[in-house]
Parts: C-alpha cells; structure tokens; sequence
C-alpha cells in the first residue's frame, strides 16, 4: 500500500515537471520573433553608424570625391547647357565632391584668341535651370564630313577658337575627356543617341545654334576586302549617322573607392537633325600619304619596332605598305561592281585601293548631301588655309551663322602639310592616278578635285 502511494506521488512529480518544461519551450517560442527583430535592429544600427562614421573619415581626409560615390550611388549627372548658353553639369567631377560655378579668367593663349578657362578641368557653371527655353540647346547639326587625314581636327580647332563655341563629333570617346561618360548634344532620351559634345578640360564654350560635327561616314577603313569597302550610297548615309557613346561600363567594380571604366556603345540617330554639310577636301596625293602616316603612329604608340622597321618612315616604307594594301587588287578587278574601264584605269597607281576608297568616297558624300539630305552645303579645301586663311574662315563662320570673338588680336596658326607629290610618287605615278581619279569621280566630284592636277603640266600635281 505504501508503495503504491509512492508511486503515485512519482508519477504526479514527473507529470508536473513535463508541463513546467512544456510551458518554457511554449514562452521561448513566443519570443524568438521579438529577439530576432532586436538583433536585425541592432546590426542594422551598427552598419549604418559604422557606415557614417566612414564617410566622415573619407570626407575629412578629403578622400570622398563623384568618383568615390558613383559606383554605390549610381547615379548620372551629365552635362546641360545653362541659362547663359554656356556648358555646365549638375556636379562637377574632379572637383573633390564640391560642386562649384566656375570662375572665368582671360587666357592670353598665343594659339588662338580668348580662351576662358575654369577653376575646374571640365565646365562646371550653375545647373540648368527650370525656366531654361528650348533656344538654349542647338536646333540642328552641320556636318563636318571629310575622308579621314583630311584636315579635320584643324577645322574644328579653328572654329572652336575663332568663335569660342562648342564642337561635336559622332564619336563619344575621341574627346580629351575619356574617362566620362558621352554628352550629347540633343536633350531627352532621343538624344542619347548622338551626335556628342566635343568638351575641353578647363575650357567653357558656348552653344552655337547649329553645332560643326565631325561625321567621317564609311568605307575608308584599309581593310583587304572589297565586299567590305564597296559599299552603296544609302550604307554611306548610314554610317554617317552612325557613332559611339561612351558609358559607365555595367561590369565595373562596385567597390568602395574603385573609379569607374568606360565602355563604347554603338548608336544611330536620324537624318533630320542633319540641317547643313561642309564638305572638307584634300589633295588625294597628300591624303593617301597622310593615311600611311596615321597608320605609322599606330605602330608607334604600340611600340611594334618589327613593323615600324618593315615600314620606315620614308618613301620606301610608303611604297611597301601600299603593295601590302594592293594584294587585293584582282579581288577588286573581280567584283561585280567594276567595269573594264575602270580596271584599265588602275594600272600603274600606286595604293589603288586608297584611292579607289577616296573617290569613291567623295562621289557618296555629293550624292547624300544633294539627294539624300537636299541641305545647304560648302565644299572647303583643306590647301585654301595656307593661301586665303581669313576668307575661307570667314566664309566657313558664315556658314554656321557664327560669329568672331577676338579675331583681330590672334588667330590659331595654321601649319600647312608637305605637298607629297614630288617625293612619294613618280610623274607617271601621278598622270595615271590623275587618269584614275577622272574616270571613277562623278562630274561633281572632278569639278573639285580637278584642281590637283595640271594636264598642261604632264598631269603634274598642283603644290599652290
């Protein structure tokens, strides 16, 4: 009996202390929910001051820079012209994170006349303002169409400096300022696509109403095919419309710190926004030369001393590079797109396949400018700088419907080029490369390109 009654004491005492462990787990259970919220609280509160506490080291050690920012903050702040028709941007990169108006000085710079520079190296005046009207951004774009090696930068350079406006180009990275982002020239999405601003560092310029862009089109690269050189006047039309733009790269490093790369995009905008074409010749015998020149630097920011020692810099070199190109000459004569009279007409010329793309290209460029586009056009030859300076850079301000600043007290020196004809090429070289141009240029385009060539002279090419 009394073993019984001890039993059932035991049992009472392990029942009581089931639920007692019962009632614990139940009371733990209810307050995990309300521990894990405290302790995301407090890891939170931990981040954030230890995040804080690192800016404040960075911004007080002068470390915190846009450049810093940007791959967390992700954002983009690009360039806008401001209410005084000047180039500005919302923040200011380089500047250490200060955002900043600029603060114009006089440069008496002997290259040209005023230059305003910026206490920054890129244009920082005041943002954009709200009640900016739609005249503050350009209303159209004049190209500056030329065959590459033809003068171009020089054209540019003289209106920048002449007019103290900005240039555009349809190639985003091939400014001074690569390690940003493209600015177009157009606002809007629509825009994005190009043309782009031409920036300097340390440089403000003003908007001009119809913006000089440089467009050098299609079919001019020195490649061996010919299906890929030939090409029609409506490819010709599209490749001028068509550039690169410059972008954060999506795979840069977000860390904190690390500085953002630039990647290039292809891009196509519309013809419409085409109101004028200046139409930029050169001497095709000095051009071709030029080429190779260009080609040379190439090899030379490379440091490949083996093909810069196959090809010197001397006549030699020229003549052995031009064989090199000409290798597709019976693929040439082969294609469907050259008639007999033609084939006949590249005997005895030296680089006949850089001439055959300089024609050809300059046939495209009358043919898009009358028919294509039916715009208002100037044809500038790159020679006329060395003879009638002051004429052909009037006419040429003319033209854009811009305006001198400064002209009577300098102007940007121009260097004219050594006339080629006499060194790197032989009088029969030169009359059958004159019979070459006469036979493949459309009548416009021998009109303007007669004037190297004196048939009086045994086709001897024109030096004035």
């Amino acid at each position: 009996m009394q073993v019984k009654s001890l039993s059932s004491a035991t049992s009472l005492c392990q029942c009581r202390r089931r639920r007692r462990r019962r009632r614990r787990h139940h009371l733990i259970a209810s307050l995990c929910p309300f521990v894990s919220i405290t302790v995301t609280l407090a890891c939170t509160a931990a981040f954030a001051a230890g995040s804080t506490a690192l800016l404040c080291v960075l911004f007080l050690s002068g470390e915190l820079s846009y450049g810093n920012l940007r791959p967390l903050l992700e954002i983009q702040q690009p360039y806008y012209p401001t209410s005084d028709g000047t180039v500005g941007q919302h923040w200011a990169p380089r500047s250490r994170g200060r955002v900043m108006r600029s603060t114009p000085t006089r440069d008496d710079d002997v290259n040209g006349p005023r230059i305003i520079e910026n206490s920054l190296s890129a244009a920082t005046t005041s943002s954009i303002d709200e009640g900016v009207v739609s005249s503050t951004w350009p209303t159209g774009v004049v190209w500056l169409m030329s065959f590459p090696n033809s003068g171009t930068s020089y054209t540019l350079h003289a209106i920048r400096e002449l007019t103290n406006t900005t240039t555009a180009t349809n190639y985003g990275l091939e400014g001074e300022i690569r390690d940003e982002e493209s600015v177009p020239v157009f606002p809007g999405d629509s825009g994005l696509n190009g043309p782009y601003l031409e920036l300097l560092p340390g440089r403000t310029t003003t908007l001009p109403k119809l913006i000089l862009t440089k467009t050098h089109c299609g079919g001019y690269n020195t490649i061996l095919d010919p299906t890929k050189y030939i090409i029609s006047s409506r490819t010709f039309l599209r490749w001028c419309l068509t550039g690169k733009r410059g972008v954060y790269s999506s795979s840069r490093s977000s860390s904190f710190g690390a500085t953002p790369s630039i990647e290039s995009q292809p891009v196509h905008y519309h013809k419409d926004v085409v109101k004028r074409v200046v139409h930029l010749i050169r001497n095709p015998l000095d051009n071709v030369v030029a080429r190779f020149h260009n080609e040379r630097n190439k090899f030379v920011r490379m440091q490949d001393e083996e093909w810069l020692k196959e090809y010197p810099n001397n006549k030699r070199g020229f003549r052995k590079w031009c064989r090199e190109i000409d290798d597709d000459s019976n693929a040439l004569a082969e294609s469907p797109w050259i008639d007999q009279d033609l084939v006949n007409a590249f005997d005895g010329v030296p680089c006949r396949a850089e001439f055959f793309r300089y024609i050809q290209w300059h046939n495209h460029a009358f043919t898009v400018t009358q028919l294509d586009l039916g715009v208002p056009s100037m044809v500038l030859h790159y020679e006329d700088y060395s003879t009638r300076y002051g004429e052909v850079t009037r006419e040429l301000m003319n033209f854009l419907e811009l305006k001198p600043v400064d002209v009577a007290e300098d102007l940007p020196e121009f260097i004219p080029h050594k006339v080629y004809s006499h060194y790197y090429y032989s009088k029969e070289q030169t009359r059958a490369i004159a019979s070459l141009v006469k036979e493949y240029s459309m009548k416009t385009t021998w009109q303007y390109l007669e004037r190297y060539f004196d048939e009086k002279e045994d086709v001897v090419l024109q030096t004035s």
